[in-house]
């Protein structure tokens, strides 16, 4: 650069060769959304590489396994535009128009084109597949409508991109990233089964007439009883009491230890029948805790019940937090406005024999009522609705509040002898090996908006 010092030859139109190199504020913002697009595909495992020079195209995208840190030589291009705010935005999308000349661009050659949108200041970006997007649209239209929950790019974008860059016959696995890893599933240990069970002939041909004598002789028969080939099999002495007189033989019943009974290691036939008996002693256990079991539907539901004029309500530890049941959901819900009636927690269930241990399998639901016991004639319709609207973690912290409630049910305190025939453990574990990272899955299994499904009623 020439610098001509006033008095020796100087000459104010060259006093321009002192002005300083300029990068304005739209370069400056590129070049960060394309550091954060950098970052979050670096997250996923996969490598970026800029583009110097700039055709339409800012960056590739190679594809590589994480578990082994192998390159798999899958190659997307990317366009990255970064903004300072997303065009007509609402809560769930936004708009962006694209150059003609770039889409016509993007949509040459045989590489796999994705745009990015992104906003470097409050850390959002959204993505298409651009081939994908713009073959759904007649050629005229350059206007790319981004929805917000779909289309975000972020870790759990990697799948996807995997998808796009992958050949369609490459037959391309990639493992699960090795990590320990925790699975809760949904069976409760059965810590404690019936220590003796007795076994009288009977004349009746099923147990519904066996029922149905113990009514005609006055009195209401207990659940855990089951019918096989004429002989009756309960938790109950049936010499203790001669109501048994009216439905068995109960001068001819014998005494066995549970294991004995049934025999369920070798017999499939007595590992049915064994299952079977669990699961009617699963109904006295219920009723003894203050649960009412729903025949027609196979349902366990909590009971209404008012404690202080307020409708029952139960606090459990949901992981590590409290969770939101405890003071606003409780176990029995009013329903308010047009709904009018009550949700009741509830639950359907089996008894399970796996690898000679007994478990009780848990299928967190709802029950509806009119006045808490008289079932609404368009429950299905309510209960539709709410399982369209909860998500991994509501179902989960209801399955943790009916671990809690079982576990500690039945147990002898103070006030009362507790339930001798049955009894639960806490839900079984199993560490893994494998791990489906977090990222991959919470965006869409998040926790419930805090309302409740009658709100969607009112």
């Amino acid at each position: 650069m020439r610098v001509l010092r006033e008095g020796i030859g100087w000459n104010k139109k060259y006093s321009g060769c002192l002005m300083a190199k300029i990068i304005n504020d739209n370069q400056m913002l590129g070049e960060m959304g394309e550091t954060f697009i950098r970052s979050l595909v670096l997250k996923m495992g996969y490598t970026f590489e800029g583009i110097k020079t700039d055709a339409g195209i800012d960056g590739t995208i190679e594809i590589r396994d994480p578990a082994s840190g192998k390159m798999l030589n899958l190659i997307l291009r990317v366009q990255v535009k970064a903004t300072r705010a997303f065009q007509n935005e609402t809560d769930d999308q936004f708009l962006f128009r694209c150059d003609k000349n770039d889409v016509e661009y993007w949509l040459k050659g045989n590489t796999p084109n994705i745009l990015v949108v992104c906003n470097p200041m409050t850390e959002k970006a959204y993505w298409i597949s651009i081939r994908n997007y713009f073959s759904l649209l007649k050629p005229s239209s350059f206007t790319v409508k981004f929805h917000k929950k779909e289309d975000v790019f972020d870790e759990t974008t990697a799948g996807k991109l995997l998808e796009i860059a992958r050949p369609v016959d490459s037959g391309l696995y990639m493992e699960a990233p090795r990590k320990n890893d925790v699975l809760t599933s949904n069976l409760l240990v059965v810590k404690r089964l019936p220590e003796i069970v007795y076994v009288a002939p009977t004349t009746c041909r099923s147990l519904g007439e066996v029922y149905a004598k113990g009514k005609e002789a006055g009195c209401s028969l207990p659940p855990e009883i089951i019918y096989h080939e004429k002989m009756l099999t309960s938790v109950h002495d049936f010499r203790e009491d001669n109501v048994w007189n009216s439905v068995c033989e109960s001068s001819g019943s014998d005494a066995f230890s549970f294991d004995d009974r049934f025999d369920m290691i070798e017999d499939v036939l007595n590992r049915r029948l064994a299952s079977e008996f669990l699961f009617n002693c699963l109904k006295g256990f219920s009723a003894n805790c203050g649960l009412q079991y729903l025949h027609r539907e196979g349902l366990f539901y909590v009971k209404y019940a008012k404690i202080d004029g307020a409708a029952q309500k139960r606090g459990f530890h949901s992981s590590s937090r409290l969770s939101v049941r405890q003071g606003k959901r409780g176990m029995v819900v009013p329903l308010r406005g047009r709904a009018k009636g009550f949700k009741h927690c509830a639950f359907f269930a089996k008894v399970l024999l796996i690898e000679e241990s007994w478990y009780l399998q848990i299928e967190p639901t709802y029950h509806y009522t009119y006045d808490g016991f008289k079932p609404k004639h368009n429950a299905a319709e309510f209960l539709s609705k709410i399982k369209r609207l909860e998500k991994n973690m509501s179902v989960f912290s209801q399955l943790r509040m009916w671990e809690q409630f079982l576990s500690e049910s039945g147990e002898p305190d103070l006030l009362s002898a507790g339930y001798g025939h049955l009894g639960f453990g806490r839900l079984e574990y199993f560490n893994l090996d494998r791990s489906v990272p977090d990222a991959l899955w919470r965006s869409k299994a998040g926790a419930m908006d805090d309302g409740t499904d009658e709100e969607f009623w009112e």
